[in-house]
Order: C-alpha cells, then structure tokens, then sequence
C-alpha cells in the first residue's frame, strides 16, 4: 500500500509541478528597436538578471493572415534557482534581429508574451528617420 501511494505521488509531483519546462516563464516583453529592411526588424527586450548572463532564444513566430505573434524568451541563467539571494540583480538589454516572410508595411505584429497580445508594428508613433527602411 505504501509503495502504491508513494508512486501515485510521484506521479502527481512530475504532472502537477511541471515536470518540463515550457518556457513561458522566460518569455519577455519586447519592443521595435529598428527596422533594418522591408522584412527585418530589430526587437530590445530588458530582463533583470542575477549572477550569469543570458540572451534571446529563437524567437516563436506564428502567422494568422496579416498578423504575427512573436514571442521572445530568455535562456535559463546558469545556476538559476541555487541563490536564496541576489546582491547583484540588474537590468539588461538583449537585442534580437528578426525576418518575416512578409513585408511589414503588409502586417501588423504582436508581442504574444503579454496577455492579451500587445500590438508592437506598425508603431503607433513613427520610428524617428535614423531608425526607419529605407534611410532617409
């Protein structure tokens, strides 16, 4: 009897307690920093970090006709979860370059890490004329 509760709460600890990891605890706000092309954009996100650095995973990207919904996630810092504490938390900008399958003048982008999605292109105010395709 002991041997089938101590299973069963195995069970639960693995389903119940996540036992993988789906990332969505490292997903982040992000922003239109630049548009490098007709189909590239410059996204910045700011995450707070601790003792070791981390950056930008390939973003998720999912079409629905003329909107995307991109979805920025931060790599795990090594030794995440070992520290009680952090005297060394601080913020930091990670840049991540992205190309669409489309133009952007033809789409409207969304942050999906926010909930509900946050609209993020075309901007609502205009990007100054140093950060806009073609230069000026």
């Amino acid at each position: 009897m002991i041997g089938v509760l101590a299973l069963v709460g195995a069970i639960l600890l693995v389903v119940g307690c996540g036992g993988g990891d789906d990332g969505s605890e490292r997903a982040v706000g992000w922003g239109v920093d630049r548009q490098l092309g007709p189909k590239s954009l410059r996204l910045g996100a700011t995450v707070e970090v601790c003792w070791a650095p981390v950056q930008l995973e390939r973003p998720i990207i999912e079409y629905d006709d003329d909107r995307v919904y991109i979805e920025l996630r931060h790599t795990p810092e090594k030794g995440e979860g070992e520290y009680s504490s952090c005297p060394l938390t601080g913020p930091l900008t990670l840049r991540k370059t992205i190309t669409l399958e489309r133009n952007l003048d033809e789409l409207v982008i969304f942050d999906s890490s926010t909930d509900p999605p946050e609209r993020r292109w075309p901007t609502e105010r205009p990007l100054p004329p140093e950060r806009r395709w073609p230069p000026e």
